[in-house]
């Protein structure tokens, strides 16, 4: 399975599902795992979901086959740079709303460094907004 080096001196192993018809060009779907799991978290989801989007798995810093340095910053604003720069050395501008659990914050903040607006990540209210730490 692949594996991506970022600048962060993180090595983030990622799992890539596609299960539509080869001439479909799918939206990219990110799908991001909670605390203490990897991106094997995903796996029953797969069957029905690869069928209408290409699913991006990654392994978060230092989580499942993931590798991180001791300087590693554990921050919601650097995680969600880790994923825009994963993005990015994918190609990928655009990404489905597959809003699910606590990912949605971090959606919301990559969102946000991407394109400066939140918009178009789904209708759920982020509940550090009101705290003021998004």
């Amino acid at each position: 399975m692949p594996t991506l080096k970022l600048k962060s001196a993180a090595e983030l192993f990622y799992e890539e599902d596609w299960l539509g018809p080869p001439w479909i060009i799918p939206e990219p779907a990110l799908l991001i795992h909670g605390a203490g799991e990897s991106s094997a978290a995903w796996f029953g989801w797969i069957p029905r979901m690869a069928q209408q989007f290409r699913l991006l798995r990654p392994d978060l810093p230092g989580f499942g086959r993931s590798t991180v340095g001791d300087d590693f910053e554990w921050t919601v604003s650097n995680l969600a740079a880790v994923l825009n720069e994963f993005l990015d050395q994918l190609g990928i501008e655009e990404l489905a709303d597959v809003d699910v659990e606590d990912a949605f914050r971090v959606l919301r903040k990559i969102r946000v460094q991407v394109s400066g607006t939140a918009q178009g990540c789904g209708q759920q209210q982020d509940r550090e907004n009101s705290q003021g730490t998004v």
